[in-house]
């Protein structure tokens, strides 16, 4: 069967219309309307075990074949057209999007550098930033390190150090850094002036503690020069007769008094001897009273 279609093409919208002869689609239309006839025709299959029906049925099969070749050809031709104008249409989409895809893609490419680059750049200042940050925070830290000095020479080199400091360098955490700051100089101050107050102390008693035994030496010496022994009961006490003193300084009194006991003036001593045993005797109180006075006016 054959037929014949005329196409044309809306160059506007790019649809295509079909015009099929009529005779085509006139039989189709005429075989789908008659399908319930046809199928009631054909409804019983012929006995097939006697002539008759021998041949009745291949003559059926002869014409429900030849519907089936007829409705074959006509959907082939029906459809021949919107087949040419879909391979028609792959072949210009192709061709269109030779051009569309490159431009496309180039676009693309431009926008990917783009982001790449900017999340780059933002990721690189973050970090920045961060090192930035982490800067002054190591400058706070290093300030609470300094103020952990605990030796005088220490102290004063961390207080100097952390009086330089420019506060600037701490940005938007000036506050808290001049807060720290003032906190480790309060902290450094007042440890040192503890630390400058113990050492004082020690020096001075170290000092008093020199200038004892010199008194001591002194007056050693000035019983050496006196000619006087101090007694051997005061230098050869035994430990079952000693007295318990309850400081250093009484016991050193108990001493002074009992070498002055042991230069009183002898009985078998003249008026002269005496009178030249006081006079020397005397310098040597005054002597005395004008080292050790110092001495027990700080206690």
């Amino acid at each position: 069967m054959s037929a014949t279609a005329q196409t044309v093409i809306d160059h506007q919208t790019g649809d295509v219309i079909t015009e099929s002869d009529s005779k085509q689609i006139g039989f189709l239309d005429t075989v789908k309307a008659g399908l319930a006839e046809l199928e009631k025709s054909y409804a019983t299959v012929p006995d097939c075990s006697t002539k008759e029906g021998y041949e009745a049925a291949k003559e059926q099969r002869k014409e429900l074949a030849k519907k089936r070749r007829e409705v074959d050809e006509a959907h082939k031709e029906e459809k021949a057209e919107p087949l040419r104008r879909c391979q028609q249409l792959d072949k210009m989409k192709r061709d269109i999007l030779k051009v569309i895809t490159p431009l496309e893609d180039a676009r693309k490419e431009a926008i990917k550098a783009f982001d790449e680059k900017k999340e780059r750049e933002e990721r690189e200042a973050a970090e920045k930033e961060q090192r930035r940050i982490d800067a002054i925070q190591a400058r706070m830290s290093e300030i609470t390190a300094l103020g952990n000095a605990v030796e005088l020479d220490q102290i004063a080199e961390s207080v100097e150090v952390i009086e330089a400091i420019d506060l600037a360098l701490f940005e938007e955490f000036t506050d808290q850094a001049k807060a720290l700051i003032e906190d480790t100089l309060a902290s450094l101050t007042e440890r040192q002036a503890t630390l400058q107050k113990q050492a004082e102390e020690a020096a001075r008693i170290e000092r008093e503690r020199q200038e004892l035994a010199e008194q001591r030496a002194e007056l050693e010496r000035q019983k050496q020069e006196l000619g006087v022994a101090q007694p051997e009961r005061v230098a050869t006490q035994t430990t079952e007769s000693s007295p318990v003193y309850e400081s250093v300084e009484q016991k050193d009194d108990a001493a002074l008094i009992g070498w002055f006991e042991s230069i009183r003036p002898l009985p078998e001593m003249d008026s002269e001897s005496r009178k030249e045993y006081a006079a020397k005797l005397q310098r040597t109180v005054d002597y005395m009273a004008t080292i050790l006075a110092p001495i027990y006016d700080s206690k």
